[in-house]
């Protein structure tokens, strides 16, 4: 059966990929870190004395929860202002409009006829 994975206990940055990895303990309780680089296990006491002042160490029950966000309501939506409408003024008298005058009737033509050509056989266009 595998043995199950060592909780995450603090953050360090790893000085070989820039990056914040993870701070681990192992089996013989010495720290080690993975990153970008690899698992790195400093197993000397000045490795030791390094992750110690190195890393943000927060325990196994994770890393400390922020407080939650504040929620702020929206602020209120100002009243709208009162619209005021000007009055409709009608003119005094209204003058009619001059009648329009029809066009002249245009007489209708017919087209003429279309006339086609008699239409020839192949053998009399070839030959």
């Amino acid at each position: 059966m595998p043995t199950p994975a060592n909780p995450t206990i603090g953050r360090v940055k790893c000085p070989f990929s820039g990056e914040q990895a993870d701070v681990k303990r192992d089996k013989h309780k010495r720290l080690y870190y993975s990153s970008a680089a690899g698992r790195i296990f400093p197993t000397g006491s000045a490795g030791q004395e390094w992750m110690l002042e190195n890393a943000t160490l927060y325990g196994a029950g994770g890393p400390p929860q922020a407080d939650p966000p504040v929620i702020q309501a929206p602020p209120p939506k100002p009243d709208p202002a009162p619209v005021i409408q000007a009055p409709v003024v009608k003119p005094a008298s209204a003058a009619k409009p001059a009648p329009v005058a029809k066009p002249a009737a245009v007489p209708e033509t017919k087209p003429a006829p279309v006339v086609q050509a008699p239409r020839k056989s192949m053998l009399t266009l070839l030959g």
